[in-house]
């Protein structure tokens, strides 16, 4: 399924629930750090883990988006 962007090409639905899933990580952080205290990781706090991870699946998320207007399009003239 796609839907029409705001330039009248069409966008995969599945893109916007990938937007809408970078947005929740980014956003909202595991609540067990509220209770836990400090936790580590491979010796590095858990948080550096947490949104490093987020910030790699954004980056893949950006990319994706990108792959996907090329394949249609969007950047022709």
């Amino acid at each position: 399924m796609t839907s029409k962007t705001a330039l009248g090409r069409d966008m995969p639905r599945w893109l916007y629930g990938l937007f809408a899933l970078d947005a929740v990580l980014a956003l909202a952080p595991p609540l067990h750090w509220a209770n836990t205290g400090d936790a580590s990781v491979f010796g590095l706090p858990e948080a550096l883990i947490y949104f490093g991870g987020v910030a790699a699946f954004i980056c893949a998320s950006l990319v994706a988006a990108y792959l996907v207007e090329d394949a249609t399009g969007s950047f022709d003239p």
